[in-house]
């Protein structure tokens, strides 16, 4: 698994870029708009006034570019100022690749994230698709070393002022809700089997004060889900149905959420493409995501995806 702590700040501090690697980024106009008083913490003396703004000077984005501030040890990336109709302002999909492409190594890093008040969530979200918690490379397992990713947000335009304490719990709680999405799905089936996922559910379920429904095997088809036993019932590991209910008092509404998480399927390694396979878990995780996460996104202000 790799271990990547990533921290929300209303401020990082200042630190000599090379005790803690440091990366700028946002979109160029926005660049622009930061006050050398605001960066000159984090940079010197390693970057001068006069090196900040020959950077900026020298970035072309195409639809994004980089330039190195002091060795690998500080970056400033810009993203696209213009995106298609498809995409939204906050350009969050190019903000993932930048980060896996251009924050400098190091245990103790530092982003610093130039948007505006909208662009916020958005942008938090893909910094998070960046560090997945996931994986089986030679080189993740022998790291023991616990390493950490300090995110500050420099807001620009209207409502620029320091970001809140509630705001940057808001941002905690999603952000873990994707990394926790990322890896469930990243995993192969060998190790989330149904088994494996019904530990997951049971450690939310706990994390919430709710006691899953789970009914397995055998049991789903006296109950009547021939559907879900019918497929998985030559699986090593049975298959099953979990219910999470929150039923608070005066709730004049019922709404469920139902989501499928392919863990075993009848051919399914051979017959779907290697993409669709790998996005089977999705729709069930996105229903295990925690239920603070779901409410984050909901009372998020303006939150642009």
């Amino acid at each position: 698994m790799a271990s990547v702590g990533l921290q929300f700040q209303a401020s990082a501090g200042d630190a000599d870029p090379q005790s803690r690697p440091l990366l700028l980024l946002g979109q160029l106009h926005h660049l622009h708009r930061v006050p050398w008083s605001h960066v000159r913490g984090k940079l010197q003396p390693r970057v001068t006034e006069e090196l900040w703004q020959a950077a900026l000077a020298t970035l072309n984005p195409n639809p994004t570019d980089s330039c190195p501030l002091y060795l690998n040890c500080a970056t400033v990336a810009a993203l696209p100022s213009r995106v298609s109709r498809h995409n939204s302002p906050s350009a969050a999909h190019f903000i993932t690749r930048l980060v896996r492409t251009c924050l400098p190594p190091g245990t103790h890093r530092c982003i610093l994230m130039v948007c505006e008040q909208p662009d916020v969530f958005a942008s938090a979200c893909a910094l998070a698709r960046a560090f997945p918690l996931f994986s089986h490379r030679s080189g993740a397992s022998r790291r023991t070393e616990k390493r950490t990713v300090t995110v500050e947000f420099f807001l620009v335009g209207q409502d620029n002022g320091p970001v809140e304490l509630s705001t940057l719990q808001c941002l905690t709680n999603a952000t873990e809700g994707v990394r926790l999405a990322a890896r469930i799905v990243d995993m192969p089936c060998n190790e989330m089997n149904t088994d494996a996922f019904l530990e997951e559910i049971n450690r939310v379920g706990k994390e919430l004060g709710i006691t899953p429904t789970i009914i397995r095997d055998e049991e789903l088809k006296t109950r009547g889900f021939g559907g879900i036993y019918g497929v998985g019932k030559a699986a090593l590991h049975p298959p099953a149905l979990a219910v999470l209910s929150h039923s608070p008092d005066g709730a004049t509404q019922t709404i469920a959420w139902v989501g499928k998480g392919i863990v075993y399927d009848t051919g399914g390694l051979s017959i779907k493409g290697k993409v669709r396979w790998v996005q089977g878990l999705g729709p069930g995780q996105l229903i295990l995501l925690p239920q603070s996460s779901r409410r984050e996104v909901a009372r998020f202000p303006r939150a642009q995806s």
